[in-house]
């Protein structure tokens, strides 16, 4: 066995998934077991001498401890915060984002005057406007506090990035003393590159430079997010593998012009690759990148080849020092698309070359022909192995994947590498003067031409499975199937298992491709917006803001679904952009607006009352008052606008920015939420972005 660090670093991996899913009352048997485990193995002459086993039960060892240090070290004292008011002394440490009806800041606490309190902490601070403060410059506040999430998959990535608690800004004064920290260089850095390639290039096109360069999304539209997230495509903008190849290849071509040593550029792009992820703020995705191009620098510098997936197993236990690190989705997609391309995809390559050699030996030429279908047909088998390793964490983060991206990443990602060197040019043309308004005018027109195909992949209703409860059993079964493999050793156990893994894996999505669309579907925004989908009729209630708009709108386009009816019971301005694109056949309205004239509407009625069926929906809105009042039942499960209104068990109540059932309740101010309402009566929750249990 030669690749230690493979199997210590997904040892610890796995370790770690498991720690953060289970009760937190599971850690120490947990943690008791696997030390039985690692003492057996050791005193076992057998599997000591083979040196796997102890490898990874003693990783796994590791991994307990230090997920049990860390929780109890740094979680549960925070938790004393929670929910409680304190004066804090505080400095922002990176870019403000734009929240739902405020901003975000990350920030660092250097004191919190609350009795044991921990001093030093990272929080997430809410606020209604901006903090006119620069980065690492003191600020004394008053905060309330609050916890994020109950455990790291709960927190959406915030417990992987060290932030345990967030906090409602109350009051602020900023201080003259700033904070001397590095990391300031690098916070001015990402915030002048925001906000020049935004300012001279504009809209959709700056944001994505933007967010192709320093890893912030904050600034595209909605339309534009939407269209990423279900074209597949979101990690074209999540700094990674791809961004830091690209930066490092850039600079390479520099190093080689100015007649660098090899040695002397190696040590230069260690540099570079440090910086980068400085400049990107240390995500999890472009850390493990990092990782394994600084090995595989080092390697150069000490005349020592590496091996890809040994450097793939120090990035990950590198990450995992940080043992919530695994719930961030960035981290295992980008973990596990690089084992794709170490494993399956690499085999895939090597028979290419065979079949290109066999071709150019039959027509005795090369072809450029041959050359194109070839590249094809490998970004696309590629392409297909990244997305059967990522399957299961696809399933887990997201409850979706895409089908489209297969086909569009061959197009797409050598784009996405072109946009991103012209990005960096485009800004450091903007800074010299040098030629800034061809680089932006260029760069503008190459950002348009990936949005628009983006955008067109994201609108085909064919492009997203969902996945079900089933389908996340069937991907365990074969992940074990592959976990035994792996003990024994066998090639052609490893053949057969892929085999049989395809087939399931098909014969899965069919069943829930079939079962999907036979159930009912209940998307409830963040602002209490309704659409529902059930069998061929569709139901959208309370559009409000353009938020509500572009979820309503994804939600019913990767569903190729036309709205039945549609009630306004607000603002028509977003109702009526909704009917203007999506093909309505009765519109409802309490009031009569000319903004809804001009709709593709077969049917418009002005009235405060309307009620009616369409197969086993029924429905009833009542806006004749100052509180409105809906309920809309489908197969004997209602949903209704209030709590007060719940009559029996089987009813979904959206009140004050929470969802309550009979399983209990959803902050709505995490996110959009998801319900399956099946034949039977039974419901199933989801975040659209995550699972919820």
């Amino acid at each position: 066995m030669k690749r230690y660090f493979a199997c210590i670093g997904f040892s610890c991996a796995i370790a770690l998934f498991v720690l953060n899913i289970a009760d937190i009352s599971l850690a120490v048997p947990l943690t008791a077991g696997s030390a039985v485990m690692f003492v057996a193995t050791m005193l076992i002459p057998k599997y000591r001498q083979g040196k796997a086993f102890p490898l990874c039960f003693g990783s796994v060892l590791f991994a307990c401890v230090l997920f049990l240090s860390v929780y109890y070290g740094s979680v549960v004292p925070s938790r004393v915060l929670g929910f409680n008011e304190a004066d804090c002394a505080f400095y922002i440490i990176d870019v403000s984002e734009n929240a739902k009806g405020g901003y975000s800041y990350i920030a660092k606490t250097q004191e919190i005057l609350f009795n044991s309190a921990p001093q030093t902490m990272k929080i997430k601070i809410n606020t209604d406007a901006p903090i006119y403060a620069e980065p690492y410059q003191l600020i004394n506040a008053r905060l309330k506090f609050y916890s994020v999430g109950k455990n790291a998959f709960s927190s959406y990535g915030y417990w992987g990035k060290g932030i345990y608690l967030s906090a409602r800004l109350e009051s602020y004064e900023v201080t003259d003393i700033t904070v001397s920290r590095i990391g300031r260089f690098f916070v001015n850095l990402r915030s002048d590159i925001v906000n020049t390639l935004y300012s001279n290039i504009g809209s959709d096109e700056g944001a994505f430079s933007a967010a192709l360069l320093t890893g912030k999304k904050s600034l595209l539209s909605s339309e534009a997010y939407y269209a990423f997230r279900y074209a597949g495509m979101s990690h074209l903008m999540a700094v990674s593998g791809l961004h830091l190849t690209v930066m490092t290849g850039a600079f390479m071509l520099v190093f080689k012009a100015l007649r660098l040593n090899g040695k002397l550029s190696s040590a230069l792009l260690i540099a570079v690759v440090v910086s980068y992820c400085t400049l990107a703020g240390f995500s999890s995705s472009v850390v493990r990148a990092g990782i394994m191009m600084c090995v595989i620098l080092l390697g150069n510098l000490l005349n020592r080849r590496g091996d890809l997936l040994n450097s793939l197993g120090v990035a990950v236990f590198i990450i995992c020092l940080n043992p919530f690190a695994v719930s961030d989705s960035g981290a295992v997609l980008s973990v596990l698309a690089m084992l794709s391309l170490s494993t399956g995809a690499k085999a895939v390559t090597k028979y290419n070359e065979k079949l290109k050699f066999a071709v150019e030996r039959k027509i005795k030429r090369e072809s450029f022909l041959t050359e194109v279908l070839l590249y094809i047909a490998d970004s696309v088998i590629v392409s297909v192995c990244i997305l059967l390793y990522t399957l299961p964490a696809m399933y887990l983060f997201f409850g979706y994947f895409s089908v489209i991206c297969v086909f569009i990443n061959v197009f797409i990602m050598p784009l996405g590498s072109i946009a991103t060197v012209l990005s960096l040019i485009t800004y450091i043309s903007n800074k010299t003067g040098i030629l800034c308004g061809l680089f932006n005018f260029a760069d503008r027109g190459l950002n348009a031409f990936i949005l628009k195909l983006v955008r067109l992949a994201g609108e085909n209703a064919v492009t997203v499975i969902r996945c079900e409860t089933y389908f996340g059993i069937v991907l365990a079964i074969i992940l074990i199937i592959f976990a035994i493999c792996f003990f024994i050793g066998k090639d052609r156990l490893f053949k057969l298992s892929a085999a049989v893994s395809v087939i399931a894996l098909v014969i899965t999505g069919i069943i829930t491709f079939s079962l999907d669309s036979s159930r009912a579907q209940v998307l409830i925004t963040d602002s209490g917006a309704v659409a529902l989908v059930s069998g061929e009729y569709s139901v959208v209630y309370g559009i409000k803001n353009k938020s509500d708009y572009y979820s309503v709108s994804s939600f019913l386009n990767v569903r190729d679904r036309s709205i039945d009816l549609l009630v306004v019971d607000s603002k028509p301005e977003y109702s009526a952009m909704l009917s203007r694109n999506i093909k309505c056949e009765k519109l409802v309205s309490k009031e009569f607006y000319d903004e809804l004239l001009d709709c593709d509407v077969s049917e418009y009625e002005v009235s405060d009352k309307t009620r009616g069926a369409f197969g086993n929906t029924s429905y009833s809105f009542d806006l004749s008052g100052k509180e409105t009042y809906y309920g809309i039942t489908v197969n004997g499960v209602t949903v209704t606008d209030g709590y007060e209104n719940a009559t029996h068990g089987k009813t979904v109540c959206v009140a004050d920015k929470t969802v309550y059932d009979n399983k209990g309740y959803i902050n709505l101010e995490k996110g959009d939420v998801l319900y399956g309402i099946y034949s039977d009566g039974t419901l199933a929750a989801r975040r659209l972005n995550i699972w919820e249990s």
